[in-house]
């Protein structure tokens, strides 16, 4: 006859496996209570990510602008079609502009409306790889943002090709990369800006109050 201590020794692996220490069910209970949402992220109190939530807020942003920028690069925003628009809007408010004049600053509207569109773009992008870390890595999201910039600008030229009342343009191109430059300085300079005023606060929480 098999002994009382001998039965506990051959107790069936199915029930073994579920015979946890009941300090370590506690431990792992306090740990998932204690789990944070920061940032569109999850983070236990460690400080380790646990689950990734909210890109879609991040890249939503990004989406819808590049659709914009997709439908101005369309006939509707020919060059054509602007300068019929912008000759009204100059002629009404300078009725003495000269032709020549007003060929000038309508190339010159219409280059700064490239720069801007690629400026906010830049922003977003920054935004959506930074994802709304305090992390310090600014150089690895200014390069992202700035790369999927510029290939995006050359596919917008590349689709331009295709529209008849429009034509690719490289100096296009090299605009939309300066707003997108200028976009990177702007939000890293942003960032540190942020980031150290975070710094500031946690280190005034920290000291000791008199």
């Amino acid at each position: 006859m098999v002994s009382a201590g001998r039965a506990e020794i051959y107790k069936p692996s199915c029930v073994r496996i579920f015979c946890f220490p009941a300090s370590h069910l506690k431990s792992k209970f306090t740990e998932s209570l204690r789990t944070l949402r920061l940032c569109g992220k999850i983070y236990n109190y460690k400080g380790k990510r646990v689950v990734t939530h909210g890109r879609i807020r991040y890249w939503m942003p990004v989406i819808i602008w590049m659709l914009v920028i997709f439908w101005m690069s369309t006939g509707a925003f020919s060059a054509t079609n602007t300068s019929s628009f912008f000759e009204g809007v100059l002629r009404a408010v300078v009725p003495d502009i000269t032709s020549a004049r007003l060929a000038m600053l309508h190339a010159f509207l219409r280059k700064s409306g490239h720069l801007t569109e690629y400026f906010i773009l830049g922003l977003l992008l920054f935004r959506t790889f930074r994802g709304g870390s305090l992390e310090h890595r600014t150089l690895r999201w200014a390069l992202l943002s700035f790369a999927v910039l510029v290939l995006y600008a050359s596919s917008d030229e590349f689709h331009q090709m295709f529209v008849p009342s429009r034509t690719a343009s490289v100096a296009d191109v090299c605009i939309d990369a300066a707003g997108g430059a200028i976009a990177q300085v702007v939000s890293v300079w942003r960032f540190r800006t942020v980031r150290a005023r975070v710094s500031e606060d946690r280190s005034g929480e920290r000291r000791p109050q008199p």
